[in-house]
C-alpha cells in the first residue's frame, strides 16, 4: 500500500532500470483501490530531472479494485522520454489538507495500487475513415484520383512492371457514414507505377498533392517522370525526380509538394508516370487518395501595386512611390495587435525592387498615425485611396479618425474626436485598388485634423495584408466611374458596351482601335450623357481578326485617361468566340466544333489553365488568374482575352 500524503511516490532507477518510451511500452496499466473519486497521475522523469509531465486518469469506482490506463504514446520521441529512470505516481491528485484551499483534501486518503504493467501501443492496420477532402479550387487542379474532382483518364494504377499488389476499396468520410470514398491500397510494395492515358501538361501547376496512410512504412517515395517534348518514353529527353518522405504511422499524411522541389524535373509538359516506392522494401502497406496537380496562389505579391494616376496637385500622400509623402509618426502604434515590416517590390517582372510596400501580418488591427505637427487637413479632399493585397483576409476594414479642433485624442464622451470604419472584401492574391469617397465615412463629420488610419482584418490574428498607395485626393483616379467595358462579335460587327456610374465630369468617350494592342487610332466619339448609371453602345462594322479597343475618357478640363483594353475578332470556321472580354470571374467560350483540349497561357508562354472539354461551349472560371492578357488555345485556333 502507498500513503502519498502531500507527496507523490517515486520508484528509483535501481528498481526500474533506464529505458526509453516507444510503441512497445507506452501504454501503462495499473490497478487502483481508493475511497474517493479523484485523478490518478503518472509521469516519467530522467536523471537530469526532465519530465514527461503528468497524464491523469480519474477512477470511477470506490472501495473496489479498478484498472486504469495511461497512454504515453504522444510523448514518444520527445527528449524527456529518453533514458527514463523514474516513474512518479500521484494516487490521489488533489491538494493536501495542509493547503486548506479550493480543491484540497479534507483528510488524507489511503490509496492502493498494484499490477503496474507496460504495454505496447495498439496500431491500426487500416484506415477507418477516408482522407480529408481537398479544398483547392477545381479550376486550379489536374486530378488523377480524387472523389472531389473530375479525374483525367488513367491507363493503369499498377503497371505490368510494378512490384506491388493493388486493391481498390471504399471508405466512409465520417464515422458511421456511407462507404463512398474511393481509396487505393498497395500491399507488399517495393515499387509501383501509375500512368495516364495521355501525358499530363502540368506547366500551369506548381504543386503535386497526395494523401497517404500506412501502418508500417518508415519511408515513402514519390517519383515524377516527364517524357519531354516528344511525349514518348525513352525518347532521349525524359526527365525525372524522386523525393522521400517520413510518414506518421496509422494516420493520414497530406503532402502538398512544390514542383520546384523536383529539381531534375526540368520539363513538366508531358508527365507520363508517377512511381511510388518506400521502405520496408517488398513489405510496405500504403493507402493513397487525392492524387492531383494544383496551382497554389502566391502568398506574397511578386510586383508592387500599379502606380496611381491622380495628378500630384490633387493628392495628400502618406505612402506612395508616385508622390512626395507627408511625414508619418508611426506605421505601427504601440497599441496595435499586429506585426509589421516594409519591403521593396519591383514594378515590372524582372525589374529592380524599388517600390516600398507595407506589410501587416498576424493582423487583428494596426494603427497608423499622423499626430501632433503632422496632422493632415483633408477638408479639401474627397477620396481616401489605398491598394491592398492579401492571400487570406476575408475582409479588411479601414477606419479614419479625426482628432477634432484641439488636435488631440480624447477618449472621454463628449470629445470632438470623430471616426468611421468601412469594411471591404478583397480579391485574394491580387492587388485591390480602393478609392473610397470620404462621404461614405458618414461618422467622419470633420477631417481637418486627420490623425489615425486603422487597418483591421479577418480572420483575427491570422490575416496577412500588404498595403501601398495610401493617399487622400480631390478627385478619384480618372476613369473610376467606368463600371464595365466589354466587346463581342455580332453579325460580323464589333459591338462595344460600357456602363458608367456618374458622368458629371466627363465630356467625351473617344473610341480607339488597334490590331496589335499598342498603336491605337480613334474611330469614333460618344458624348457623355451627364447621368447616373448610364449604358453606352458603339458598333464597329469594320472589325478585323484580332482587333483591340479601348476608351479614351476625356474630362471637361481636358484631362483624360484610358480604360482597360478589350479584344474581339471575326470567328474563323473553326475559331473561338469569347464573352465577356475582358472577363472578371467567368469567360464564356464558344467554338464551331467541340473544344477538345483547352489551354490558357499567359504572355510569358506559361500554361495557367488546361482542360479537356468534350463540347463546343464551356464556362471557364478565371477568378483566380492575376489581371493581365491571356491566350486561349482550342480547335487549333488562338484567341486573346483580358482578365481584369
Amino acid at each position: 500500500s502507498l500513503h502519498p500524503g502531500s507527496n507523490p511516490t517515486t520508484l528509483p532507477a535501481s528498481q526500474l532500470g533506464a529505458f526509453t518510451l516507444s510503441s512497445s511500452n507506452a501504454i501503462i496499466k495499473m490497478m487502483v483501490y481508493k475511497s474517493v473519486i479523484s485523478d490518478v497521475g503518472i509521469k516519467f522523469a530522467n536523471a537530469t530531472n526532465g519530465s514527461t509531465g503528468e497524464i491523469k486518469v480519474a477512477n470511477t469506482l470506490i472501495n473496489q479494485w479498478e484498472e486504469l490506463t495511461f497512454n504515453f504514446s504522444s510523448k514518444i520521441g520527445e527528449p524527456t522520454s529518453t533514458n527514463i529512470d523514474q516513474i512518479v505516481f500521484f494516487p490521489d491528485f488533489q491538494l493536501p489538507p495542509s493547503m486548506n484551499g479550493p480543491g484540497a483534501r479534507t483528510t488524507d486518503n489511503i490509496c492502493y495500487i498494484d499490477s503496474i504493467t507496460f504495454n505496447p501501443v495498439t496500431v491500426p492496420l487500416a484506415p477507418l475513415l477516408a482522407a480529408p477532402a481537398p479544398t483547392a479550387l477545381a479550376s486550379n487542379v489536374i486530378s488523377l484520383f480524387s472523389n472531389t474532382y473530375t479525374n483525367v483518364a488513367m491507363a493503369t494504377w499498377a503497371t505490368s512492371w510494378s512490384a506491388a499488389t493493388l486493391t481498390s476499396l471504399q471508405l466512409p468520410n465520417t464515422t458511421g457514414g456511407a462507404v463512398i470514398n474511393d481509396t487505393k491500397q498497395y500491399t507488399n510494395l517495393n515499387y509501383v507505377g501509375a500512368e495516364p492515358i495521355a501525358t499530363i501538361n502540368a506547366n500551369a501547376m506548381n504543386t503535386f498533392n497526395i494523401d497517404i496512410w500506412t501502418p508500417n512504412m518508415t519511408q515513402f517515395r514519390v517519383k515524377l517522370v516527364d517524357y519531354g517534348a516528344n511525349g514518348a518514353f525513352g525518347g532521349g529527353d525524359d526527365v525525372e525526380q524522386e523525393l522521400p518522405f517520413t510518414p506518421t504511422l496509422s494516420g493520414w499524411n497530406t503532402y502538398n509538394i512544390p514542383l520546384a522541389n523536383f529539381t531534375n524535373l526540368t520539363t513538366k509538359g508531358n508527365i507520363g508516370q508517377i512511381i511510388f516506392s518506400g521502405n520496408p522494401s517488398g513489405s510496405g502497406n500504403v493507402y493513397i487518395d487525392n492524387v492531383y496537380f494544383s496551382y497554389v496562389a502566391p502568398i506574397v505579391p511578386m510586383l508592387a501595386a500599379p502606380a496611381p494616376i491622380v495628378p500630384a496637385a490633387n493628392v495628400i500622400s502618406l505612402s506612395s512611390h508616385a508622390y512626395t509623402n507627408v511625414p508619418v509618426n508611426t506605421w505601427l502604434t504601440p497599441w496595435s495587435a499586429s506585426s509589421y515590416n516594409s519591403l521593396m517590390l519591383p514594378d515590372v517582372v524582372g525589374g529592380a525592387a524599388v517600390n516600398e510596400t507595407k506589410r501587416y501580418f498576424g493582423l487583428t488591427y494596426a494603427g497608423i498615425e499622423t499626430t501632433g505637427p503632422n496632422l493632415i487637413d483633408a477638408t479639401a479632399m474627397n477620396y481616401f485611396n489605398i491598394d491592398i493585397w492579401t492571400p487570406n483576409a476575408t475582409s479588411v476594414s479601414i477606419k479614419l479618425v479625426d482628432f477634432g479642433a484641439n488636435g488631440v485624442w480624447e477618449p472621454q464622451p463628449g470629445s470632438d474626436n470623430v471616426e468611421h470604419e468601412i469594411t471591404l472584401t478583397p480579391t485574394l492574391s491580387g492587388w485591390n485598388r480602393y478609392s473610397l469617397p470620404l462621404t461614405s465615412f458618414t461618422g467622419l463629420t470633420t477631417r481637418a485634423h486627420m490623425a489615425q488610419y486603422i487597418i483591421s482584418a479577418d480572420p483575427d490574428g491570422l490575416a496577412d495584408v500588404y498595403v501601398d498607395n495610401i493617399y487622400f485626393s480631390t478627385t478619384a483616379p480618372l476613369g473610376l466611374d467606368l463600371l464595365s467595358f466589354t466587346a463581342q462579335l455580332n453579325n460580323s460587327s464589333a459591338v462595344l458596351n460600357w456602363q458608367t456610374s456618374n458622368e458629371e465630369n466627363m465630356k467625351t468617350f473617344a473610341i480607339e482601335k488597334s490590331t496589335d494592342a499598342t498603336n491605337f487610332t480613334t474611330i469614333g466619339n460618344v458624348e457623355a450623357k451627364n447621368a447616373i448609371n448610364t449604358k453606352y453602345t458603339f458598333t464597329d462594322a469594320a472589325v478585323l481578326t484580332n482587333t483591340y479597343y479601348r476608351l479614351k475618357m476625356i474630362e471637361q478640363d481636358g484631362k483624360f485617361t484610358y480604360s482597360s483594353t478589350v479584344m474581339v475578332n471575326k470567328t474563323a470556321s473553326n475559331g473561338i468566340t469569347l464573352f465577356p472580354n475582358p472577363a472578371n470571374t467567368e469567360l464564356h467560350i464558344n467554338t464551331k466544333t467541340n473544344i477538345g483540349n483547352l489551354q490558357v497561357t499567359n504572355t510569358q508562354g506559361a500554361v495557367v489553365i488546361q482542360k479537356f472539354v468534350p463540347s463546343n461551349y464551356y464556362k471557364l472560371d478565371v477568378s483566380n488568374l492575376p489581371n493581365g492578357t491571356y491566350f486561349i488555345n482550342a480547335n487549333k485556333s488562338k484567341q486573346t482575352f483580358i482578365k481584369q
